[in-house]
């Protein structure tokens, strides 16, 4: 029985044999097929009764269009649904593969089958895809629902996706999240198997492989939503990193050097922030790859390696990002600092000393060596005074090399130190050149001593007098201490409570400020209510009443603003490491912070001492005898506390007596 194929097939062995009689094709192929195709029809319908023969696709088409107008399906509908169906069976004729078969990649091949035709016919894409597969989509999906009975088919069974949902759903994560990471997950999954790659022998080259291929197919299917390709990058990366944790136990594979682990838990020992760890150990990472790079070894890592590394990262910087930093001394710094924690942690005493280049500075480095032995075995000074005449020889040694004609110490004559106390005294205070004249005394001495120079040059050098009394300190008034206080108190971070307790403390009982950061919690007597001082100067203990102010002070500072560590000095700072404060010089840095926030332009001292003349003149002023404020300040002798009787200039103004007129 023929077929429409059959009648196809008749018709091009035509035009073959029209080409060769005539030697070309027909000139218009529509009207050469019109003339030839009604007499072939009317002949096959007089035999078989009915043509064309009701096909298959038709015979599914007229049961589809049954289903739908079963379903009350307007008329519009139900021929757009007919259309999309026959365009689609068509297809599947093409591809000979029953309706019952069909899968979604079937469907996804269509639709891209479609849009190629689409695209050649017009020239041009459809101007909204989604809206135009849908069309197609609403008929097919209905009919291949009537088909399989369920559509879209139910997902296969996948153990491993389905185990990390499980996961999910155990550690109660959203419910659009785990939608997010599984689907990820999946097409994760799928690339694996296409390249035959068990999850347990995944590599991190596989996993990068793998989000450069995702990124590709992402691009390439949503051209038009690239502003959303870092948001689905960082979704995809977080993805199948946590579902490889979930399988391995630990993503990426550890090859972290051990110094670097080692880092790591030194920084969390200090109690440092896991943000600021993360950042310390990722800086460390990068310079160790340096420094590997340059042949090196942390061992002989040198002050000049950190600034090359340093160098090298600014450099990557502007290339990346095509401008300096922001601040450059701060950006530079965030890199110094974990290298220098490192290198600390290794060795405490690093950086190493600078070892002399020539024998000008060996010479130097031998003088100042011996001095220094000198001054312990000798005079018996303390490390504070070592390290302070210490540094003046260096700064007169360096003078001499700079700008006298001195090839060895035993030239050394009255005119050179003449000189150089011309050039190191004028822009200084009378009380500094004093301390200059008595340390270069100091060293002159050694020199004569160790048989270094002939004679005592000693006693040449000349220094200002200083008179007992002859300034007038200078304190806080009350009211600048109660606005400091007020201004510190308001202030409720970490920083503020610690300041406040310590200012209290000074305004309170006139303490040092060594005796404040020397205070430790076995030290404050809760019970008894008072708290040990050990006095600096004396070395000497004392007890003190502890004032109700004070003590609530202490425990808002104990309970909200202390940082939860081992040490056992009460004052620390707010951040790691946890230790005390550097010394009274960073306790009179933030004494005049909060001078300064509070308004007050104090000349003169502004460190504790100033609030332990403000607490001396108080108690003056309120006729308290000077052998208790004495005790209280933690004088030896009441020498030393007759100096700030001079403090109280109002009422020594009330003993004046009235200058008699000029007779005349």
């Amino acid at each position: 029985m023929a077929q429409p194929f059959d009648v196809a097939g008749f018709l091009s062995k035509q035009r073959q044999q029209y080409r060769r009689e005539h030697g070309h094709f027909p000139p218009d192929d529509t009207h050469w097929r019109c003339e030839k195709t009604p007499g072939i029809h009317r002949l096959l319908a007089l035999v078989q009764g009915r043509w064309p023969p009701v096909s298959d696709a038709d015979r599914r088409i007229a049961w589809f269009r049954t289903r739908v107008l079963k379903e009350n399906i307007d008329s519009e509908s139900a021929r757009k649904y007919e259309c999309g169906v026959k365009h689609f069976l068509v297809f599947l004729d093409r591809i000979a593969l029953p309706p019952e078969q069909v899968t979604q990649e079937h469907v996804i091949t269509f639709l891209k089958d479609r849009l190629k035709w689409y695209r050649r016919a017009y020239k041009r894409s459809p101007s909204w895809v989604r809206g135009w597969q849908h069309g197609y989509l609403s008929g097919i999906h209905k009919f291949l629902r009537f088909v399989q009975g369920q559509w879209p088919p139910p997902p296969r069974k996948d153990p491993e996706l389905d185990e990390y949902r499980e996961h999910l759903l155990g550690r109660a994560f959203h419910r659009k999240t785990i939608y997010d990471r599984c689907l990820h997950v999946s097409i994760f999954l799928d690339y694996l198997r296409t390249r035959h790659t068990p999850v347990e022998d995944v590599q991190p080259d596989d996993v990068e492989a793998f989000h450069r291929v995702a990124l590709r197919m992402y691009r390439k299917r949503k051209p038009n939503r690239l502003k959303s390709m870092v948001w689905w990058r960082t979704i995809s990366r977080q993805s199948v990193r946590s579902f490889l944790q979930f399988r391995l136990g630990e993503w990426p594979p550890d090859k972290t050097p051990a110094v670097v682990v080692r880092f790591q838990q030194h920084l969390q020992g200090l109690q440092y922030r896991r943000r600021v760890i993360v950042r310390h150990v990722w800086v460390v990472s990068r310079f160790i790859a340096f420094i590997q790079e340059q042949g090196l070894t942390l061992e002989v890592v040198r002050p000049a390696d950190i600034e090359a590394f340093v160098h090298a990262q600014s450099e990557q910087f502007r290339k990346q990002h095509r401008r300096d930093p922001a601040c450059e001394r701060k950006w530079r710094s965030l890199f110094r600092a974990p290298v220098h924690l490192l290198l600390r942690m290794i060795d405490p005493q690093w950086p190493p000393p600078k070892q002399p280049d020539n024998a000008q500075e060996r010479l130097q480095q031998k003088l100042c060596d011996g001095y220094a032995q000198w001054l312990t075995d000798v005079q018996g000074l303390s490390a504070a005074t070592l390290r302070k005449n210490g540094d003046a020889a260096h700064v007169f040694l360096n003078w001499l090399h700079e700008n006298a004609d001195v090839r060895s110490v035993r030239q050394l004559s009255l005119r050179n130190i003449d000189d150089y106390l011309a050039w190191r005294l004028p822009d200084l205070r009378r009380a500094t050149r004093m301390g200059v004249c008595s340390c270069l005394r100091s060293f002159l001495r050694y020199l004569h001593a160790a048989k270094l120079i002939d004679r005592d040059l000693a006693v040449a050098v000349s220094s200002p007098s200083l008179y007992q009394f002859e300034d007038i300190p200078r304190a806080l008034t009350q009211p600048q201490v109660e606005a400091v206080l007020k201004t510190t108190q308001s202030d409720g971070s970490p920083t503020g409570l610690r300041d406040y307790a310590m200012l209290l403390l000074l305004a309170t009982y006139g303490l040092r400020s060594s005796e404040v950061l020397r205070l430790r919690l076995e030290d404050i007597e809760w019970r008894e209510e008072r708290f040990r001082v050990r006095q600096s100067k004396t070395g000497l203990e004392s007890f003190l009443p502890l004032m109700p102010a004070v003590g609530e002070a202490l425990v808002s500072y104990l309970k909200d603003g202390r940082p939860q560590t081992e040490r056992r000095e009460v004052f620390l700072r707010v951040r790691a490491p946890f230790r005390p404060l550097a010394g009274p010089a960073s306790f009179a840095t933030a004494i005049y912070r909060r001078l300064r926030e509070s308004g007050i332009d104090v000349q003169g001292r502004h460190g504790a001492h100033a609030f332990r003349f403000a607490r001396a003149l108080s108690l003056l002023r309120a006729s308290v005898s000077p052998k208790w404020i004495g005790d209280l300040l933690g004088h030896r002798s009441s020498s030393s506390t007759q100096t700030y009787l001079r403090l109280a200039t109002e009422d020594l103004r009330a003993l004046s007596l009235e200058v008699p007129a000029r007779s005349n």
